[in-house]
């Protein structure tokens, strides 16, 4: 599906009253741009005369009006605006294509809670969280306008045989075009009675849909969920959460 529009002109029109600076001859036309395409490159500017036909042949003329005083003030301020409304006059329009992609609707993920939402540029990742269990997809949405895309993502594991268990009450940060998610708590364990809490680190690749088990250094933090986490600079500061008995951190 295709929209087609061509786009004249951005408005510049001097008026000719008996105080104005300048006398002109000529204008240029403006056509609305539509709301989608307010936020793209700015188009070039097609010169057209006040009955709204391109002239390419008369030029742009301005000078002083009878009542202002000539002077090197004013014959300079003339030659300046003459000369770039010239310019604009010189240079094409061109015709802008939007291709609008269709995108299936069809998926909508599960009803969940204790998930993460996380922004990384134009797309947010919904990841994790329970329902009846708890979730390992991670789903991507799109808003345009006053629709919501979803979309399922098909991610791999960097390694053969890596095991990416779901996971609830977790944080995720987006840094450097990866999301990176920590800690959270897995399934109910029926055994031990608890959910039981990690401190694994996740680092998720969404141009690859590759997700990795990251191996830290030092001294690491301890198992938790429910937490915060931001990015500073080049790390990632994890805060508070509680542990499986649900002591605070």
């Amino acid at each position: 599906m295709s929209q087609m529009g061509t786009v004249q002109g951005g408005a510049l029109n001097f008026n000719q009253t008996k105080h104005s600076l300048l006398n002109t001859i000529g204008g240029f036309d403006t056509k609305t741009v539509p709301p989608a395409m307010q936020s793209r490159p700015h188009p070039k500017l097609v010169y057209c005369d006040p009955e709204g036909e391109e002239d390419v042949d008369t030029g742009f003329v301005a000078k002083p009006a009878d009542d202002i005083p000539h002077n090197r003030l004013t014959d300079k301020l003339c030659r300046g605006i003459q000369s770039y409304v010239q310019r604009m006059q010189k240079r094409e329009g061109y015709r802008i294509q939007v291709l609008a992609q269709e995108m299936a609707d069809s998926y909508i993920p599960a009803p969940r809670e204790c998930s993460s939402l996380t922004s990384a540029g134009f797309d947010t990742f919904l990841i994790g969280g329970s329902s009846s269990e708890t979730i390992k997809e991670i789903s991507k949405v799109q808003i345009m306008g006053d629709r919501v895309y979803w979309e399922k993502i098909n991610y791999k594991t960097a390694q053969r045989g890596q095991q990416i268990n779901g996971r609830q009450a977790h944080s995720c940060v987006h840094f450097r075009n990866k999301l990176y998610i920590f800690g959270g708590c897995f399934s109910f364990n029926r055994k031990r009675n608890a959910r039981e809490c990690t401190n694994q680190l996740l680092e998720f690749d969404y141009s690859t849909k590759t997700m990795d088990i990251i191996k830290t250094n030092g001294v690491s933090a301890s198992l938790r969920k429910n937490h915060t986490a931001v990015t500073f600079k080049n790390s990632m500061i994890v805060f508070g959460g509680s542990s499986e008995n649900g002591m605070h951190i």
